[in-house]
């Protein structure tokens, strides 16, 4: 009987043992195949709606987006009658009329919105005349401000990053 006692003692430490090692071997493939939580760059996303006046203009690439990306012909303009063009943005294969070189080029009508996603963040929709949206977010906390524009999947960080010139 005290044989039999200990056996079972000493059987609890290999069951707790066995018990963390498959949570830890879950815990692992989850993190490796999900999402891997919030982007530093999300932090930075506009929190307090932003005057009209501070988003309307001409958006170019940054210094730092055009090393990267070396694509300078970009540009979004954002009229104050809520109309916009775009030359040449770069875009997933997956969005509607975007070309073999992976840009986007178009016009139509755009505005800013609140959304809420975790946190409540200011971003611009780009409804295009070819029936389709793109939404992009708006960075930093006051003027001036940044449009951040995911390349792909927002896990990966992808993104490019417009100034606004005038």
């Amino acid at each position: 009987m005290g044989t039999l006692r200990w056996l079972r003692v000493c059987d609890r430490p290999s069951q707790d043992f066995t018990t963390a090692l498959c949570v830890f071997v879950v815990l692992v493939t989850l993190s490796a195949v999900g999402c891997h939580g919030v982007n530093p760059a999300e932090l930075e996303f506009t929190r307090a709606e932003p005057a009209r006046v501070d988003v309307v203009g001409k958006w170019i690439p940054t210094p730092d987006t055009l090393k990267e990306t070396k694509r300078s012909a970009v540009a979004l303009v954002l009229r104050d009658d809520g109309s916009f063009s775009v030359v040449d943005l770069p875009m997933s294969l997956e969005v509607p009329g975007v070309s073999r070189e992976r840009v986007l080029s178009g016009s139509g009508i755009w505005r800013m919105q609140e959304e809420e996603d975790g946190f409540r963040v200011w971003v611009i929709h780009l409804d295009f005349a070819s029936h389709h949206r793109e939404t992009f977010h708006l960075r930093h906390q006051r003027p001036p401000y940044l449009i951040h524009i995911y390349l792909d999947d927002p896990d990966t960080g992808d993104a490019m990053l417009l100034e606004r010139v005038h």
